[in-house]
């Protein structure tokens, strides 16, 4: 367990500004991507093998393709709409 000087350290820390420096900001900003890829590769993966997944790895997916067209700009969000709708016109 850290004592609070440790703490009060750690703050001294975060206000020295070599602590921002660019090369820190870009292995972040890296990592990130990197991150939000495996999870964009992830949910490309279970949707390419949909017809495997069991009912709870389905809701699951389906949940975050919900999230993900929350997250759109409104051009994109166009353009999944007309995908989706002209699936839907398909399915009739």
């Amino acid at each position: 367990m850290a004592s609070g000087l440790d703490d009060t350290r750690e703050e001294e820390n975060m206000s020295d500004p070599d602590v921002w420096n660019s090369n820190d900001i870009d292995s972040i900003d890296k990592k990130i991507t990197e991150v939000a890829n495996d999870n964009l590769d992830g949910i490309e993966s279970s949707l390419n093998h949909i017809d495997k997944l069991n009912a709870k790895d389905f809701s699951d997916l389906h949940e975050e393709m919900k999230e993900m067209l929350g997250d759109l700009n409104k051009d994109n969000f166009k353009k999944a709409g007309k995908v989706i709708v002209n699936l839907s016109r398909e399915e009739e």
